[in-house]
C-alpha cells in the first residue's frame, strides 16, 4: 500500500513513475517493519478507530523521521524529501503523508492483518516455510548487494 502511494504521489507531483527504492527487487522494507510496528505497537491502541488512526499516524510517522535520518547518516543520501509540503519536519515527514499512515494503519489493524491471520492459519506450514526460503533467495542477496552499492555511492 505505501508502494501505491509512492506511485500515485510520483503520478501526481512529477508526472512520471519511477519504481524504485533502496534494493534492486520490488521489496520495501521500510513499509515491512511499518507494518511490523504497527503489529507489536499500534495494535495496543486497538479501541476504536480515531485511536488507532492516531497511534498509528505517531508510529509510523516517527519511524520515517528516524529511518530517514539513519539513512542518511550511513548512506549520505537523501531517500525522500517532503520540504515544500505543508507541515513539514526538516523534509523528511509531513502532515500529508502522516495522515496517509494514519489511514494505512486503520486499514492494516482492522481489516488486512486480520486477513493475513486467517491465511497463516489455514496454509500448511511446509508450504509457508518453502515460500518463506524462496522470498529469502531473492531478498537476502537483494539486501546485500544493496547496502554494498549504496555504501560505494557514498565513498
Amino acid at each position: 500500500m505505501g508502494g501505491i502511494i509512492e506511485i500515485i504521489y510520483q503520478a501526481l507531483t512529477v508526472g512520471t513513475v519511477k519504481i524504485g527504492g533502496f534494493l534492486y527487487g520490488p521489496f520495501r522494507p521500510i513499509y515491512g517493519f511499518g507494518c511490523l510496528l504497527l503489529y507489536f505497537i499500534g495494535r495496543k491502541f486497538n479501541k476504536n478507530l480515531i485511536t488507532i488512526f492516531f497511534s498509528s499516524l505517531i508510529i509510523c510517522s516517527l519511524f520515517e523521521y528516524v529511518s530517514s535520518f539513519i539513512l542518511e547518516l550511513i548512506f549520505n543520501r537523501t531517500w525522500w524529501n517532503y520540504n515544500g509540503f505543508f507541515l513539514n519536519i526538516n523534509g523528511r515527514i509531513c502532515l500529508t503523508i502522516s495522515i496517509c499512515w494514519g489511514i494505512l494503519g486503520v486499514v492494516f489493524i482492522l481489516y488486512l492483518e486480520p486477513f493475513f491471520k486467517f491465511l497463516y492459519n489455514k496454509i500448511n506450514k511446509k508450504i509457508l516455510i518453502i515460500i518463506l526460503c524462496i522470498l529469502s533467495v531473492e531478498y537476502i542477496p537483494d539486501g546485500v548487494f544493496s547496502v554494498i552499492k549504496h555504501l560505494k555511492a557514498k565513498f
